[in-house]
């Protein structure tokens, strides 16, 4: 099966009778799903989302170059932005992938 036959819609989220999600009503819906969550301290939102997919992928081994593409962002500076890591990240991340890990003495 190709990728084309997978999905017959271009769009990912769909309303009840099929049409594009007008972007207020996500951002609204999501607003209201945080609050019942009892998400106080974050903003819970479309872009935030975006934010937090970009740091997982990364997070999970994606490659920020390929990263840059998904978003759709020319230049790596925005792609930083989304990235930005806690020290905790990064430390996790060097023990992971460190050139060092796999030397045997």
């Amino acid at each position: 099966m190709s990728e084309s036959e997978d999905f017959a819609e271009e769009l990912l989220f769909l309303s009840y009778s099929g049409t594009s999600i007008l972007p207020n009503s996500w951002r609204r819906r999501l607003s209201e799903y945080g609050e019942l969550a009892g998400i106080r301290n974050k903003r819970v939102s479309p872009h935030t989302f975006r934010h937090t997919g970009a740091l997982f992928y990364i997070l999970n081994g994606g490659d920020p170059f390929s990263l840059q593409k998904i978003l759709g962002h020319t230049d790596m500076s925005m792609v930083r932005k989304y990235i930005q890591m806690t020290s905790a990240d990064v430390k996790r991340q060097h023990n992971i992938f460190s050139p060092l890990k796999n030397i045997r003495l």
